[in-house]
């Protein structure tokens, strides 16, 4: 699935992961612009977890997969996202 439109910088935070089912839902939604197929790279202080796919919008948070091939660590709450 492609994004629609380029995609904004943007930066939020990891409000729930589920690493069995491989969900993570993140702070920003349609409101901030999130668009189906946005990825986001994943951090946790200056390390480098992973990145996420978004498949589901809502107004105000987003809930998305990890992109299993570029995950170095489990993704968990609180973790920071962003767009560039």
């Amino acid at each position: 699935m492609q994004a629609v439109g380029p995609q904004p910088s943007q930066q939020g935070r990891v409000l729930a992961a589920d690493g069995g089912a491989n969900v993570v839902v993140i702070s920003l939604g349609a409101e901030d612009g999130v668009k189906e197929g946005f990825e986001y790279r994943v951090s946790r202080g200056s390390n480098y977890v992973g990145r996420i796919r978004i498949t589901n919008v809502e107004s105000k948070k987003s809930a998305g997969r990890s992109i299993m091939d570029l995950q170095k660590s489990p993704i968990q709450p609180g973790d920071l996202i962003t767009s560039r």
